[in-house]
């Protein structure tokens, strides 16, 4: 394939990706997991605060390393 056609491809594959994001939005269910979701981990956080801390050193650190 030449540099346009991928281009092209590239293109089509990220409105596709933005449609299903927008719809996976107005969708209620996915609001209403989503707000439960986010009340749970804010609890764990508030249970477990060093250990909150601890992860999200380990996964920044991990997170660096694969991008380095």
């Amino acid at each position: 394939m030449d540099q346009e056609k991928v281009q092209q491809r590239i293109a089509e594959l990220m409105d596709d990706a933005t449609e299903c994001g927008r719809q996976l939005i107005k969708n209620e269910e996915f609001g209403r997991q989503f707000e439960e979701f986010k009340k749970q981990t804010e609890d764990s956080i508030r249970e477990h605060p060093l250990k909150s801390v601890a992860i999200g050193l380990i996964g920044g650190y991990l997170v660096a390393k694969i991008f380095s």
